[in-house]
């Protein structure tokens, strides 16, 4: 479809929004109107200058309603029953979404991939897999390019994956062939108005597929297994498993249950698209793990740090908690999301947790949890900084433990996203090396030459 005589309004101006604008600029479109709460001076970089672009920004951006479009393109911060949005709807706008947008108006053959947690880690898996097998891969979505700016040329690649979040799926009306589901818990009930809505949003994924669609589910998922009764296309399960089995074709490069169920979603999804058993797992065994999830920072006097900062819901935290036998130190806590912390908290009394830090506006709503769960070891708030809060577990901690971030929460507030706190964890924990020189009144006791007793 050609948008040339078409006005348009883009919602939000990150990632999704700017390439939505660069589309409808290639597209010659009539008008562009760019709705942003932020300033002017933070939205408009100078690459935007003399495009013709307009703006409206500021905190009363959407004051005046959205009117006189025959497209708004939602970016996916934007919820979708906005108000304004659906005022413009009635009005005559057609919603639409990078999502959709691409959807219509690309030939490529998708693979879809969304979850409540590891739908990341199985699209790069998935990738590797079927690259082991030939094929020409292309990542799109949350986690690859921009989708819009690959629309031309996805259909010269052999498959296309698309990492796809609730907010993306909400009113896709599109299902691609394929569909890898990993797991569907509770997450973004601050943007969801109810756990209905959220999982209503994933099952778009699916819903629309035709009778000979492929859906990937997880057995050991009650909410999957109830909506795999209505799923339309072909149903292939896969669970956790164990490596044994697949011992003789390598080892994954990552640990814990939740990375195995995530290679087998991988596993069965390429198998879908017609790969090679044991060459599609040869080509998983060789992803390494992925930056704020599960990655292991240091080593320091013994002591393992791990940052997971990626787990922000208690599902995602409680999948890597299990994954650790030793004893733990944990740091947990962020803003709230709407999610209830009571199964954490039963998991951090049952899984060898020595110390709990707790952070953010939701440290006490977990600490009322833990005591209500029972758990007998320490909890500490009120440490301000990063910077603080591992320079005091670095005082508690002795070899063998292993320290991970897992906060369980969203990070607005304290940092700028889960990767803003994943980073400040990082450069934490390296700098510890620094106390360590200092002086044996910084080591532990046993590097020093005492026994424990």
């Amino acid at each position: 479809m050609h948008y040339s005589d078409f006005n348009v309004a883009i919602l939000g101006f990150g990632v999704e929004g700017q390439d939505a604008a660069r589309y409808f600029l290639g597209q010659k479109s009539k008008r562009i109107v760019v709705f942003d709460k932020r300033s002017k001076v933070e939205v408009v970089g100078r690459q935007w200058w003399g495009t013709g672009v307009e703006w409206v920004c500021g905190p009363d951006y959407l004051k005046g309603g959205i009117h006189g479009f025959d497209i708004v393109v939602r970016s996916p911060g934007f919820y979708r029953y906005l108000p304004e949005i659906v005022e413009a709807e009635k009005q005559g706008s057609k919603v639409t979404s990078n999502t959709t947008l691409f959807f219509e108006e690309s030939e490529a053959n998708i693979i879809g991939v969304t979850g409540t947690k590891g739908k990341g880690t199985t699209t790069q898996m998935l990738k590797l897999a079927l690259e082991a097998g030939g094929k020409k891969v292309l990542l799109l979505g949350n986690i690859g390019t921009p989708m819009l700016d690959r629309i031309d040329d996805a259909d010269t690649f052999d498959w296309v994956i698309l990492e796809l979040s609730s907010f993306q799926l909400i009113d896709l009306p599109y299902s691609p062939p394929i569909a890898v589901v990993t797991n569907i818990k509770t997450d973004h009930l601050n943007w969801h108005k109810d756990r209905k809505e959220y999982v209503n949003a994933k099952k778009n994924l699916w819903i629309h597929q035709k009778p000979t669609d492929w859906v990937v589910f997880n057995q050991d998922d009650e909410t999957s297994r109830e909506l795999a009764k209505d799923a339309p296309g072909h149903v292939v399960w896969f669970n956790a498993g164990d490596k044994e089995s697949k011992g003789n074709w390598g080892d994954l490069g990552v640990g814990g249950n939740h990375n195995m169920a995530n290679a087998n979603a991988a596993l069965a999804a390429a198998k879908v698209a017609g790969l090679d058993e044991e060459v599609a797992w040869q080509g998983i065994c060789k992803f390494t793990g992925s930056e704020h999830r599960m990655e292991m920072v240091a080593e320091v006097g013994g002591v393992q740090y791990i940052n997971d900062s990626a787990a922000t819901t208690p599902e995602a935290a409680i999948a890597a908690l299990e994954s650790f036998e030793q004893t733990k130190i944990l740091i947990v806590g962020g803003s709230l999301k709407g999610v209830a912390f009571k199964g954490y908290a039963q998991a951090i009394k049952e899984n060898n947790v020595k110390t709990v830090f707790l952070i953010g506006d939701s440290a006490e709503e977990i600490k009322v949890e833990l005591n209500k769960v029972g758990y007998k070891g320490t909890v500490k708030d009120g440490i301000e900084g990063m910077k603080r809060i591992v320079e005091e577990i670095y005082k508690v901690a002795v070899p063998g433990d292993a320290v991970l971030l897992l906060p369980a929460c969203a990070s607005f507030g304290l940092f700028k996203d889960y990767k803003d706190r994943g980073d400040k964890f990082k450069e934490a924990v390296h700098n510890l090396s620094s106390l360590r020189r200092q002086g044996s009144k910084n080591c532990h006791p046993r590097e020093s030459g005492e026994l424990y007793k």
